[in-house]
C-alpha cells in the first residue's frame, strides 16, 4: 500500500505543476501528505486548494480543518468549519469536527452544542454519543455522563471507550457495582489496559 501511496503522490505532484489552477491535485496532494504525518508539507498543499476555490469548495475546507487539528490549531480548525458549515449547514463532519476543536480549545459550552446538533441529525451515532459522554464528564455530570455512554453502549456494545468512561463516570458518582461491572469487563477485553486498572 506504501508504494501505491507514493505514487499517488508523485502523480498528484505533477498533476499540480502540469495545472497549478486545477484546485484537485492540490487537494489530493494535500490529504496524502497528510495521511502520512507531513502537517508541514500539507499545509500549502490545502490552503492553495482552498485559494483556487476562492474559499467555496466544502471538500477543500474541510480536508483543510482536518489538517489543522491534525496541528493542534484549533481556532483556525474551527474557521474552516465555519466555512464549509456556511455553504453546508448540515455538514455532520464538520459539526462534530468543530465540536471536538472547541473541545480542545476547552469552550466546553460551543462544544456541546455541536454534538447535540450533531446528534439533533444523526441520532443513532454512537461515536458522537461517546463524544458527547466524554463533555459531560469532564463537567463532572456523572449521571448525565453513565446516560450516554449506555446509549452508545446499545448502539455498539463492543465500544471499549464507552464502557471504560461509563465505568468511571459511575465510580464518581458512587455507583460502584456498576462501575466494577464495566472495568471489568473492559479488563477481560484488554488485560493490560492502564485505565481499567487505575479505578
Amino acid at each position: 500500500v506504501d508504494g501505491k501511496v507514493q505514487v499517488a503522490r508523485e502523480d498528484f505532484e505533477k498533476a499540480a505543476r502540469f495545472n497549478p489552477l486545477l484546485f484537485e491535485p492540490h487537494l489530493e496532494l494535500g490529504r496524502i501528505l497528510q495521511e502520512q504525518k507531513d502537517f508541514e508539507g500539507a499545509l500549502p498543499a490545502l490552503n492553495q486548494a482552498v485559494g483556487l476555490t476562492r474559499g467555496s469548495n466544502d471538500r477543500a475546507l474541510f480536508a483543510r480543518g482536518r489538517l489543522h487539528l491534525d496541528r493542534k490549531d484549533w481556532e483556525a480548525a474551527i474557521q474552516d468549519f465555519n466555512a464549509v458549515l456556511q455553504l453546508k449547514p448540515d455538514h455532520i463532519d464538520s459539526l462534530n469536527q468543530r465540536g471536538w476543536a472547541f473541545f480542545c480549545k476547552g469552550d466546553l459550552v460551543r462544544a456541546l452544542a455541536d454534538v447535540d446538533r450533531v446528534l439533533a441529525l444523526e441520532p443513532r451515532h454512537a461515536s458522537v454519543l461517546v463524544v458527547k459522554g466524554r463533555l459531560l464528564f469532564r463537567n463532572k455530570d456523572w449521571m448525565g455522563a453513565v446516560e450516554v455512554f449506555s446509549q452508545a453502549l446499545q448502539l455498539e456494545p463492543e465500544n471499549f471507550q464507552a464502557r471504560l468512561l461509563r465505568g468511571a463516570a459511575c465510580y464518581n458518582k458512587g455507583c460502584l457495582k456498576e462501575a466494577v461491572e464495566d472495568l471489568d469487563a473492559c479488563l477481560e477485553a484488554r488485560p493490560d489496559h492502564h485505565g481499567a486498572r487505575y479505578f
